[in-house]
């Protein structure tokens, strides 16, 4: 395999029509340490039908760069040059010789110039490369970011149409119809929609007939529609409660009779479903295959061939897995992984004799292999971020604490090879928050920060996902109040099981983590030495006017429902309000670009502090949105300078008593 890695390094290098940017930061990052912090080399792999080719997406100076390889002679066999600022996100072949990509074009994770889904083609000597939707390349503006495309099935209808919903939408109307798009000229011929249904979609079954639909309104509310397949309409349907989450359907069997779909059990936790549907669109049957009673199911794959779920994933450590179909591939799958024991491994459909395998794990990038199903052989092809091969890294360890009201919280804590109970512990927040959560996953900024000798405990504090629709709503209008005790309680619980001493501890998360980490040191200076956030809100009163709400009528109602419901209250709890009572040094970090927190957000707060002439740093990135996810440089700066106040504040200064 190294060979072809070498291959496409040297193609990114020779067809790069930009050198690398030269920049005068200062970083106190060696190679080594950068590597960590290195955007994944590369981003998407897959075998075309019959096994003979492989598509590899890799990235430079953000640039994208598709490769088509020969996997018998390995070399490439096409490639393609994307452009600046286009990411892939999947592929779909026709046979061995024409691959459609999916992709978006961003400039920067919220920085106001993300587009929808865009296709294009291009066969496999990587000539005759085109944009097929929307059909005008530069069609790249806010009104295009405006229509969204999602591909239904991944199978060539006809042969030559791709089966996809297309969604126009403005601030307060929708159109949302089921279409099929033409993968050589990009011409969309319309087929079906449910007239009054504006933001939904539709599930078809194996004979590519539309048979349900969801469709959520501007209050979260759930419309349910079928299809009488002997009248052509489609008809309301009852035939499952919920509240604010929507369903989401999987399949339907080889008879097209059942289908199965994802929904909140009566304890709102995501569990399986399967139901029976007859041609005239009625619903019955309905029965629940497997719910997991402290959370949501996490994963479900399914199975084509067998036409069912082939797993599901549950658990709030490492997933563990059910397996519901006893198919080939889940006997290979069951297979290896008993070679990868402390990993995942999943598996994509039969490619020739091939399947390509990826194996996912806590303490290593994910990694692709290729199984020959006829020699029994399993050989690795590559690794999504070769850089961090070889360095050390740690598996994670479960952590289960209860808060000072009886809640229990779950979380992973990271821990350097050389730790001690006076190791220093970052307290590590993810951001949302509603309904996003930690998972067992490899992360690079994690393993970075455990290398410089730290410890890392990353918090699914109340209101986080993964836990059902009732732990979730434990935050609404919290943020501020347990929201935060969860938070201190971790630090608490960590001091008296000899995880970290009291005092020598700092936080540190982007977007609400940010806000969360600034609150945290706000409201509990004997627990936490300081706190570091990049692109956070710090007052509650002008999130919606001053971010990508505005103007929005599902994003005014989402934060409505969450935050607490006067300006007095918002206040309150937005560390602008606190900034007099600060008694430990904060950094604040945010990129000027940023459209869902402003700039405005963090020089409101600077203003507060300089006040009271408060400790405290602070920097802006220019040209950037919510996070990096493409200018590399500034990422290590960002972290050099992390670690720089890190070091100073847990390492060179005494221990909070």
């Amino acid at each position: 395999m190294k060979n072809i890695l070498i291959g496409l390094i040297l193609f990114q290098l020779l067809n790069s029509c930009a050198s690398k940017q030269k920049t005068n930061i200062e970083m106190s990052l060696d190679e080594k340490e950068q590597s960590y912090l290195s955007f994944p080399e590369y981003r998407g792999v897959s075998l075309s039908p019959s096994g003979k080719y492989a598509v590899v997406t890799t990235h430079f100076d953000n640039e994208s760069f598709i490769s088509i390889i020969d996997r018998a002679t390995k070399k490439i066999k096409g490639s393609v040059k994307q452009g600046k600022n286009f990411h892939v996100t999947g592929y779909i072949w026709k046979g061995d010789d024409h691959i459609i990509i999916q992709a978006r074009y961003s400039e920067g994770y919220l920085k106001g110039s993300d587009t929808a889904q865009l296709l294009f083609s291009v066969n496999s000597e990587g000539e005759d490369f085109r944009q097929i939707y929307p059909d005008n390349r530069k069609d790249l503006s806010k009104n295009f970011a405006a229509r969204s495309l999602r591909i239904i099935s991944d199978e060539i209808y006809k042969d030559r149409y791709l089966l996809m919903t297309e969604n126009r939408f403005g601030i307060h109307s929708h159109q949302n119809r089921l279409s099929l798009i033409d993968i050589y000229n990009g011409k969309i011929k319309y087929l079906d929609k449910v007239d009054d249904m504006k933001n939904g979609t539709y599930a078809v079954d194996n004979s590519k007939k539309a048979r349900l639909a969801v469709a959520q309104g501007k209050k979260e509310s759930i419309t349910f529609y079928t299809k009488n397949l002997q009248t052509g309409e489609w008809q309301k349907d009852n035939f499952f409660s919920t509240k604010s989450r929507p369903i989401r359907i999987l399949g339907f069997s080889k008879n097209n009779d059942q289908f199965y779909f994802l929904g909140d059990n009566k304890k709102t936790m995501s569990s399986l479903y399967v139901a029976n549907i007859s041609k005239t669109g009625k619903v019955s049957g309905l029965r629940e295959v497997f719910s997991y009673p402290k959370g949501d199911i996490l994963n479900v794959t399914w199975d084509e061939k067998a036409s069912k779920p082939l797993f599901v994933e549950y658990g709030a450590g490492r997933p563990k897995r059910k397996y519901l179909s006893n198919s080939q591939r889940a006997q290979y799958l069951k297979q290896l992984s008993q070679s990868f024991k402390d990993e995942l491994v999943y598996m994509g459909e039969l490619a020739g004799d091939d399947y390509l395998v990826q194996i996912r794990s806590d303490y290593r990038p994910t990694t692709f292999y290729i199984f020959n199903q006829e020699k029994k052989t399993v050989d690795e092809f590559l690794s999504t971020n070769e850089n961090i091969r070889g360095l050390s890294t740690v598996k994670s360890q479960p952590v289960e604490y209860k808060t000072r009201d009886g809640h229990t919280i779950y979380g992973f804590l990271f821990k350097p090879k050389q730790w001690t109970v006076d190791t220093p512990m970052i307290i590590n927040i993810h951001g949302g928050p509603y309904g996003v959560q930690d998972q067992w996953r490899f992360n690079g900024d994690v393993q970075f920060l455990v290398s410089r000798g730290y410890s890392v405990m990353n918090v699914n504090y109340r209101g986080s996902g993964g836990r059902g629709h009732k732990f979730e709503k434990l935050g609404y209008g919290k943020p501020g109040t347990t929201m935060q005790n969860d938070i201190a309680d971790a630090a608490i619980w960590a001091s008296k099981n000899n995880v970290a001493r009291k005092g020598n501890v700092c936080l540190w998360g982007v977007s609400y983590g940010a806000y969360a980490s600034i609150m945290s040191v706000m409201k509990f200076p004997e627990l936490f030495k300081c706190g570091i956030g990049f692109g956070g809100v710090y007052d509650w009163r002008t999130i919606v006017e001053q971010g990508d709400a505005a103007g929005n009528d599902y994003a005014e109602y989402f934060w409505k429902k969450r935050l607490p419901k006067t300006d007095k209250e918002k206040f309150k709890h937005s560390p602008v309000s606190l900034a007099k009572d600060l008694k430990r040094e904060v950094y604040i970090m945010h990129g000027k670009e940023d459209v869902r927190c402003s700039v405005k957000q963090a020089r409101a707060l600077k203003e507060e502090l300089k006040k009271y002439k408060k400790d405290f740093k602070y920097q802006e990135f220019p040209d950037i949105g919510h996070w990096f996810v493409s200018d590399q440089d500034q990422k290590y700066q960002a972290y050099s300078e992390i670690s720089k106040f890190l070091d100073r504040k847990l390492k060179n200064e005494k221990n909070v008593n």
